[in-house]
């Protein structure tokens, strides 16, 4: 809660996509690295800019708690509430190579 009082006020855009990358400028300057791909589960019905995939290239969750998962649902929680989305841990397994955490953000249907 105390995180998301504080960066809240820096995210700023109207769309998702927006929002996302101030986020992600927001991460780079705590020193995480993350791709933003646009429209990442390639669902025939997702239209554009509905879903993002973010990809961390570095894992705040293995060097918070030791190199074990449990502290992603923290940064997923995070995630929703800077965001303003819905957010859901991808699987280690289906990451790219070069990426160790990522998230898949949905535009709540309004």
């Amino acid at each position: 809660e105390r995180l998301v009082r504080e960066y809240r006020p820096r995210i700023a855009g109207s769309t998702l996509l927006e929002r996302v990358h101030a986020t992600v400028a927001l991460l780079a300057e705590e020193g995480l690295d993350f791709e933003v791909i646009e429209d990442g589960d390639g669902a025939e019905t997702s239209e554009a800019g509905d879903t993002v995939l973010l990809l961390g290239r570095g894992c705040p969750c293995k060097r918070l708690s030791g190199g074990d998962r449990s502290g992603c649902d923290h940064d997923r929680r995070l995630l929703e509430e800077l965001v303003g989305v819905s957010v859901e841990s991808v699987a280690a397994d289906d990451l790219p190579n070069e990426f160790l955490c990522g998230y898949r953000l949905r535009a709540r249907p309004e």
